[in-house]
């Protein structure tokens, strides 16, 4: 008997999260560090922050999408 497994639709998108997340929390890291060093920054501090937790938030999202989006398949032989 062999068992193969697949990702449905939330799989999928559970993979694009988890490649999305760092990208984004790494353009969090960028929009802080670039206006830490301006005396009056182009955004306020809050903003980068955001960014920087709305990126893990996705990279977290990532697991159950992709643990609940999967689907199993058995055939003989």
């Amino acid at each position: 008997m062999k068992t193969k497994q697949h990702f449905t639709e939330q799989g999928v998108l559970g993979v694009f999260c988890l490649f999305l997340g760092p990208i984004v929390t790494a353009g969090g890291w960028y929009l802080a560090l670039k206006n830490s060093g301006q005396t009056y920054g182009d955004l306020p501090p809050i903003v980068s922050a955001m960014v920087i937790l709305g990126g893990g938030f996705i990279s977290l999202a990532s697991i159950p999408l992709m643990l609940v989006g999967r689907e199993f398949t058995s055939s003989d032989g």
